[in-house]
C-alpha cells in the first residue's frame, strides 16, 4: 500500500478534527429551507435591483413627461 502525503500525515496527527472522505456518509438536505430562502432572497432582491438599475430609464420618463 502506498505511504500517504506528508499532507494528509499532517492532517491525520491533529486526531479527531480530520475526516478523510471515505470517512464523511453523505447528508440529506433540506429542499423545503432553501427553497424558501431562495424565495426570499429573490423576493428582495429583484425589486431592488430593478429600482437600482431602473432608475435612471423612470427619470427620464418623468422628465420628459413633465417637460423639464
Amino acid at each position: 500500500m502506498p505511504s500517504s502525503s506528508p499532507v494528509r500525515r499532517f492532517m491525520a496527527s491533529a486526531g479527531l478534527h480530520f475526516n478523510g472522505p471515505a470517512r464523511l456518509p453523505t447528508h440529506p438536505h433540506d429542499m423545503r429551507f432553501f427553497a424558501r430562502r431562495l424565495g426570499r432572497t429573490a423576493g428582495t432582491f429583484v425589486p431592488a435591483a430593478a429600482l437600482f438599475l431602473g432608475w435612471p430609464l423612470m427619470a427620464s420618463a418623468f422628465f420628459s413627461r413633465s417637460g423639464i
